[in-house]
């Protein structure tokens, strides 16, 4: 890891697009897999905790560091790093079927390279490996890049799949976030409300290009002109310009409603059978930072979604308006918590 971090210092102004995607591979492999021949276990058991392996902490520390790219090309392959290891509901559902198989979360028994093939293909290193903690810290640097280092395009291309990404990071809230081998996560607050700050950031610095772009191609298709002549089209990762709209409405109906989620993810006993099983299911603010974040998320929902989805379908306007009119119309009452 120092040797990546000496080369790209030393290098930094002569690194082409190529050569910093794959410095950014090797981080998201660390990140993920962050056991080593001489680890003996300690990164593994660290993680069985909920604590940062030591290798963790440094692709965190290099990643503070990278910005600003030497090659703006880059970009998505960054952003796409970090939305890779921002994954609560694919984590879950791993350790939920390892708690009723020991042997898949035994430990790593040959305690592999933190790059070897063999922990490349154990889901189980890396369900282990990306607890709350990491995803809390890969949260917190996503949005920084975000808002304050990606081009404008780069931000229009990205913009669902950091959305997406980031509203599972929320949705833990509703969850029974445990660790390996069933411990409770000691990180799972601090994990929706960083996601939730998080996501009101890019949603806030992202959503103006989105709907700029969106005129754009309006534009041009009411004058007859191909698709293909839109800037974006040519962007990186094009795949992932796809409708943002239906994803933030997935985000707001998870976070404030509790709807839409995996099975797999609820909480023992939660149960979804329409309005009134979500209205159960949405958390009652337990301190005044909880408060301020579910606050902050419904502002977003009304100041800068809401006033901003024309170009969204007539089916994800009327979702967005049934997440906020439900949850500010009738709030938990001031005996629940609330400040």
């Amino acid at each position: 890891m120092s040797c990546i971090a000496t080369l790209y210092t030393t290098l930094r102004a002569e690194l082409d697009p190529d050569d910093v995607r794959a410095i950014l591979r090797w981080l998201g492999r660390f990140a993920r897999y962050p056991i080593g021949a001489d680890d003996a276990g300690g990164a593994s058991s660290l993680a069985s905790s909920g604590q940062l392996s030591p290798l963790q902490k440094a692709v965190l520390s290099f990643m503070a560091q990278l910005a600003p790219l030497p090659c703006s090309e880059a970009w998505p392959d960054a952003l796409d790093i970090l939305c890779t290891t921002l994954c609560p509901f694919k984590v879950a559902l791993f350790r939920r079927s390892a708690a009723s198989s020991p042997e898949v979360d035994s430990g790593v028994s040959s305690a592999p390279t933190a790059v070897s093939e063999e922990a490349g293909d154990d889901p189980a290193v890396e369900a282990r490996s990306l607890t709350s903690a990491w995803m809390v810290r890969a949260a917190d640097q996503l949005a920084s890049w975000f808002k304050d280092h990606v081009p404008w395009q780069v931000r229009i291309s990205m913009f669902t799949a950091v959305v997406s990404c980031l509203s599972e990071c929320m949705a833990t809230r509703h969850m029974a976030t445990t660790l390996g081998g069933g411990a409770a996560d000691p990180a799972a607050t601090d994990l929706w409300r960083t996601a939730a700050r998080a996501f009101v950031s890019v949603v806030q610095s992202g959503l103006p290009s989105v709907n700029i772009t969106a005129q754009s191609q309006q534009q041009l298709q009411q004058q007859g002109q191909a698709l293909q002549s839109v800037p974006l089209q040519q962007q990186p990762h094009q795949q992932r310009t796809s409708d943002p709209w239906p994803m933030l409405a997935r985000a707001f109906e998870m976070f404030l409603l509790g709807q839409g989620l995996p099975a797999t993810t609820l909480a023992p006993g939660a149960v979804q059978s329409g309005p009134s099983a979500a209205a159960a299911l949405v958390a009652t603010p337990s301190s005044t930072i909880d408060f301020e974040v579910q606050a902050a998320v419904l502002d977003c929902l009304s100041d800068t979604v809401l006033t901003a989805c024309q170009y969204a379908s007539n089916e994800t306007r009327r979702v967005d308006r049934h997440s906020d009119h439900n949850f500010s119309s009738d709030p938990p009452p001031l005996s629940s918590g609330w400040p």
